[in-house]
């Protein structure tokens, strides 16, 4: 819809001669769909692809067990903060030949790249992660500005070691699958799923993923100078918020919203470094095994082990170097008791 009104702006400023060639106005409003949809009474197809839904989605884990610098409260807080990110052309560029060579979309590969991510930061090989669909299914709706987006899990399968390019093929089937079923609204399907529910986060899924496009950045009127705002105070809606464009030089650049009373600004920067380095990697070699992605031990911060394990007694810090002649900071735990050794790298 904002690509709609800026181009209905930007016709509305040029010369009167000009504004006559232009098209027409769209037939339907937004209340005539909405009028319209709240008439249709339930369908047999309707009431299937719930029901796919919900065996799609049966056993999924109730929240995505990311690294958290403090406890999540009870209750969740909306104080947010955001975190730029970038990629650079190279990297783009090698993301594109991969989505090429598949048979797919950028958008599916940086999906993946983000699964696999978070599947290795969380421990997890079963991921959850929402994504919006236009909701533009019905015909005349092209051109209607409107709320028609429709936000819809993704459960991305990262079981039996498989490698990155089977990842992004069972991803690729997966969106498909969802986009025959865009338009089943998520709340019904909350509650066909019937997750465990907490006020401390969203049900079902917890990061969300989207790809923007660029009408904003490149939008420009005729004797005007137009500048983009950054928001004064930002909710965070989810635990992690990941949005993406491609830039007109071809970079690819976004930000990632985080809540501030779970996670500190480093924690995300190192997130933000763990999505790019996957990315690398996979773009460089897509028939590289998903283990070899990103570092074998998940990365969490040491509040985060000790959360885990009450009966830790001290945590040493120290700098190794592997093999390869890396440095990483390490975190030793030194639990009381018989409790088994841990070690958890920063």
């Amino acid at each position: 819809s904002v690509a709609l009104i800026l181009d209905t702006l930007t016709r509305y400023y040029e010369p009167p001669t000009l504004i006559e060639a232009t098209r027409a106005a769209p037939v339907l409003s937004y209340m005539d769909v909405s009028l319209w949809q709240a008439e249709q009474p339930a369908s047999a197809q309707q009431s299937q692809q719930l029901k796919d839904w919900a065996d799609q989605l049966a056993g999924i884990p109730p929240r995505l067990s990311l690294p958290f610098d403090r406890p999540p409260t009870e209750y969740r807080r909306d104080n947010g903060a955001r975190m730029k990110v970038s990629l650079p052309k190279d990297l783009a560029d090698r993301c594109r030949q991969v989505a090429g060579r598949y048979d797919t979309t950028l958008y599916t590969v940086l999906l993946s790249g983000l699964a696999v991510c978070l599947g290795r930061v969380a421990d997890e090989a079963d991921v959850v992660i929402g994504t919006a669909f236009s909701g533009r299914t019905d015909p005349g709706t092209e051109d209607v500005v409107g709320c028609f987006v429709n936000t819809l899990p993704i459960r991305c399968d990262l079981t039996g070691a498989p490698n990155t390019a089977l990842v992004i093929n069972r991803l690729k089937e997966r969106l498909l699958w969802a986009l025959q079923r865009q338009s089943t609204p998520f709340e019904q399907i909350v509650e066909a799923v019937d997750p465990p529910r907490s006020l401390a986060h969203t049900p079902i899924y917890q990061v969300i993923f989207a790809m923007q496009d660029q009408s904003v950045e490149r939008f420009s009127l005729a004797g005007c100078t137009i500048t983009a705002l950054d928001q004064a105070q930002l909710a965070a809606k989810y635990d992690l918020a990941l949005s993406l464009a491609e830039t007109e030089h071809g970079s690819i650049e976004g930000h990632l919203d985080f809540p501030t009373d779970l996670f500190n600004p480093d924690t995300i920067d190192q997130l933000a470094r763990d999505f790019a380095a996957c990315l690398n990697r996979m773009s460089h070699n897509p028939e590289i095994a998903l283990i070899e992605v990103t570092d074998p031990v998940p990365r969490r911060s040491a509040q985060a082990v000790l959360r885990d394990h009450d009966q830790v007694a001290s945590v040493l810090v120290t700098t190794v170097t592997d093999s390869a002649g890396a440095t990483r900071r390490v975190a030793f735990v030194q639990p009381q008791s018989d409790t088994p050794h841990l070690n958890a790298k920063l």
